[in-house]
């Protein structure tokens, strides 16, 4: 889903007032903790400024004897 700065304020105003169900255009949601609603925060703002999550490679070496 791509969120809007819309979708982010509702969230931030909805956990404000300790609200876990949120409205958003395409439906509503019910959340079951304030955790979720932090970790769906977190990741509708780097949505919104267009950051991508961090990729991770580990390389993996063999000594070939």
């Amino acid at each position: 889903m791509a969120w809007t700065q819309t979708d982010i304020t509702k969230l931030e105003k909805a956990m404000a007032g300790g609200i876990k169900k949120v409205q958003y255009t395409s439906g509503s949601v019910e959340y079951h903790s304030v955790a979720e609603m932090k970790e769906v925060l977190k990741l509708m703002k780097q949505e919104v400024a267009g950051v991508q999550p961090i990729r991770r490679t580990v390389g993996r070496f063999q000594s070939g004897f």
